[in-house]
């Protein structure tokens, strides 16, 4: 088996390295659809592949990839590749040559206002002098979801006929294949920036969000400083009492994040406590002992 081929660098980093691990397996498909005409049973693939002594995880690959490479899909079972998966395989590239042809094909056709907006089979295979194997590999693609200039994936493979989308005027300027894929990722790109632009904030860091360290220490260093004076020189029920509001007040700080109004309350709730706990021995003090 010869070296597999390195990842395109155009490649995301997370996609990049599933390749490094699975580049055979994505070969393996590409001849496999070659040779079936149709997208492989990644489970009658793997049998086929370990019967001849390679094991190349096939399997895995199927069950990982990630959907800018490809699916599978399970009624019927098969293992598809995206554009940008057959991209990453050297095999496909006679596939994806096709395919910018036929879209310069419909390109011409939809520049005709007196012509039916559609492409049929005969059009492609006679234009492209494809074998019918060929044929019937470059429908598989074209039929794929999301197919930029014709109706894909809304016909069956052997209908013969290929509405032309009005999205074909975007692509006038693509002539390689290499550009093909550039417009695609540009596109892909674009379309998921407004998401980015519009989705809610996320939550500021904790770090963020704690307010001053300077002040967050100095309100620990006064509850404690406070729990031990009361500890020392007030009665046991005002001693008890402070101690309640400072442990009531360190979630209340925490809750609401470190801002001002977070000291304002822990204050507040401090002298609230302090005060009610307060009052019973204070006028237990002043009222006259009975002789």
């Amino acid at each position: 088996m010869r070296k597999p081929s390195p990842p395109p660098q155009w490649l995301p980093k997370e996609e990049r390295a599933w390749i490094a691990r699975h580049q055979a397996a994505l070969e393996e498909i590409v001849v496999a659809l070659q040779r079936e005409r149709e997208w492989p049973d990644p489970v009658a693939l793997e049998r086929d592949l370990r019967s001849h002594g390679t094991k190349i995880g096939l399997l895995a690959a199927a069950n990982s990839i990630p959907p800018l490479l490809g699916r599978r899909e399970s009624d019927p079972q098969h293992v598809v590749l995206t554009l940008f998966g057959l991209a990453c395989v050297p095999a496909a590239a006679p596939i994806l040559k096709s395919y910018v042809a036929t879209l310069r094909l419909a390109l011409a056709r939809f520049d005709k206002p007196k012509t039916t907006a559609i492409l049929t089979r005969a059009d492609i295979q006679d234009h492209l002098r494809l074998d019918d194997a060929a044929m019937d590999v470059l429908s598989r693609v074209i039929l794929l979801p999301g197919n930029p200039f014709l109706a894909g994936g809304q016909h069956p493979v052997d209908s013969g006929e290929y509405a032309i989308d009005e999205r074909i005027v975007n692509y006038e300027r693509i002539t390689t294949v290499d550009a093909l894929i550039s417009k695609l990722a540009d596109q892909r790109v674009a379309q998921s920036a407004p998401a980015a632009l519009t989705q809610r904030p996320m939550k500021p860091a904790a770090r963020e969000s704690e307010g001053s360290p300077a002040i967050t220490a100095g309100v620990w260093v006064l509850g404690i400083g406070a729990n031990a004076y009361a500890l020392v020189t007030a009665p046991l029920p005002v001693a008890v009492g402070v101690l309640s509001a400072s442990l009531t007040a360190v979630p209340l700080h925490r809750r609401l994040q470190g801002t001002s109004p977070s000291y304002v309350a822990t204050v507040a709730v401090v002298g609230l406590f302090s005060r009610c706990t307060h009052m019973g021995p204070q006028k237990y003090r002043d009222t006259p002992r009975a002789k």
